[in-house]
């Protein structure tokens, strides 16, 4: 991907887990603004300040979830693709997360599959293809 910038919105609450995330993007190719937020009030700014082209977050936060992060996306952003990348999440919690409008999900042990996941998504918005899911899941 050659282009503009993806712009992207962080939710994470963790110094080295945002900078092993932003260094895995860079990694994989991908060119990124991000901005990061810690908690509620930083991430309702951002949904309502707009211009991000998609979400990632953490699925566990002090004082804030990951769930709820969800529900305010949808609600202020809803066009806005969110993606949880956490460490841990449960085939339950998964499901649900999708049936309520995640896009996606990135295990944080699994961040090689966070590049071709962005690019893929960040494609079909822009309206070219990106790389296929093909990672067993």
């Amino acid at each position: 991907m050659n282009e503009d910038p993806i712009r992207i919105l962080h939710l994470e609450d963790d110094d080295l887990d945002a900078e092993l995330i932003a260094y895995t993007m860079g990694y994989a190719g991908l060119r990124v603004t991000v901005e990061r937020v810690e908690e509620r009030s930083g991430f309702i700014a951002a949904l309502e300040k707009g211009g991000f082209e998609l979400i990632l977050s953490d699925s566990s936060l002090p004082a804030f979830t990951g769930t709820e992060a969800l529900e305010l996306a949808k609600r202020l952003r809803p066009e806005v693709p969110f993606v949880f990348v956490s460490g841990s999440m449960g085939e339950t919690f998964v499901t649900e997360s999708l049936q309520r409008g995640a896009r996606e999900y990135v295990l944080k042990g699994a961040l090689a599959l966070l590049g071709p996941t962005v690019e893929r998504i960040i494609g079909e918005i822009r309206g070219k293809p990106g790389p296929s899911r093909d990672d067993g899941r």
